[in-house]
């Protein structure tokens, strides 16, 4: 099913827009929005307090109230103190056994989230499950939240991607307080004792995008022996694996990793780092970044440097296909989210039956996703034109 999604070029309005527009305009909103409430508001309560001669407690109170008042409508479009049972949605499946799982998504607003999302619910409907859903929207407290609200409803067990790895533990610990097991689908645990996580291979993938960047270099007869890397950030654990994988095939090969740059997972950051290291490296003939967002902003740094140098991404992102074809990147290592998602609730459902888990690596509790490598010549690709 994932081959369906991805074959749907359905890209979001966000997306048809150059980088460079991307900015937040709920942070402008919100910064712009904030600072005007109390510009306005102080200068009129201090002028009134300049004024008065004496001020009762009752004076000085108002004040109070109103400024908490105006910081409190400071926030983002999300005004609630807490996440209440409202925002989490329910998916009851016909044959519904009874069974609860709470079910917590990094974001909707990304292709690979969205098909996680989409298999997570069909998986639960196969098995009967009831789905207690919530979107994190890419906010560690709005995931903090919304877990402690899942949590509170008595599942039988959470599922979580976390947008904030490191946020993990403090859930996990609350979770299994309620003896509810927690399963951990991609991203990171932040260290936390979760029950299972789920990823790629990420370590092989890397491996497998390096063989494949050798390969097209040598069929290219690019003469260049020098690579560098744009890493995500330091708490993207899983994905760091990447890097790594991709330097000892191509080190192997007899290539050079001259320089690595960390770019937060961002596409303006990756165009950022991929400037710097041009500058630095002109002869440079392959970049290779850890998710497919930076890889974009590196394809556009390459561009604008008149570079041959060729682009490499990770995740297999609807965006990268495009610019696989258009000729601007030259490959990525397709993620199988729907498999991560199934995945996960059939974890899940063998923690609530008590039953002992077959983990692929017993020690950090790790079950492994196989990906699939999208070239030039990939059937994928081809079939996305």
């Amino acid at each position: 099913m994932w081959k369906n999604h991805l074959l749907k070029s359905q890209l979001f309005p966000y997306n048809s827009i150059n980088w460079k527009e991307r900015k937040s305009y709920c942070e402008y909103v919100n910064s712009t929005r904030n600072t005007g409430r109390i510009q306005k508001i102080l200068p009129v309560l201090l002028k009134g307090a300049d004024g008065m001669k004496k001020w009762n407690w009752t004076g000085w109170l108002g004040v109070v109230v109103l400024c908490v008042t105006a910081l409190a409508g400071c926030g983002t479009h999300k005004t609630e103190a807490s996440v209440s049972v409202m925002e989490v949605k329910e998916v009851k499946p016909a044959n519904a056994t009874g069974r609860k799982f709470g079910w917590s998504v990094y974001t909707l607003d990304n292709q690979f989230f969205k098909r996680m999302d989409t298999s997570v619910e069909e998986k639960a409907e196969e098995l009967g499950i009831t789905l207690l859903m919530h979107n994190q929207n890419n906010d560690p407290e709005e995931m903090v939240k919304g877990c402690k609200s899942l949590i509170s409803q008595d599942v039988e067990a959470l599922l979580v991607s976390p947008c904030n790895p490191e946020r993990m533990p403090e859930i996990i610990d609350l979770a299994h307080e309620k003896k509810i097991p927690v399963v951990i689908i991609d991203i990171g645990d932040g260290g936390g004792d979760k029950d299972a996580i789920i990823v790629s291979d990420c370590y092989a993938g890397g491996k497998e995008v390096g063989n494949y960047a050798v390969n097209l270099l040598r069929d290219k007869q690019i003469a260049g022996k020098e690579m560098a890397i744009v890493k995500c950030e330091e708490t993207a654990v899983y994905a760091r694996r990447r890097g790594e994988g991709f330097t000892e095939a191509v080190q192997t090969a007899g290539y050079q990793i001259i320089a690595e740059e960390t770019g937060d997972s961002r596409e303006d950051l990756g165009y950022e780092k991929a400037k710097k290291i041009l500058e630095e490296h002109p002869e440079v003939a392959a970049i290779f970044a850890e998710n497919d967002m930076m890889a974009l902003g590196v394809a556009q740094a390459v561009k604008e440097a008149g570079s041959e140098a060729l682009v490499f991404g990770y995740d297999g992102n609807q965006l990268a296909v495009n610019a696989i074809i258009e000729g601007r990147m030259h490959g990525t290592m397709l993620q199988d989210s729907e498999a991560m998602g199934r995945k996960g609730v059939e974890i899940a459902n063998q923690l609530a039956d008590g039953k002992t888990l077959a983990y692929d690596d017993p020690e950090t509790k790790e079950f492994y996703v196989n990906g699939y490598m999208m070239g030039e010549d990939s059937d994928l690709v081809d079939e996305t034109e």
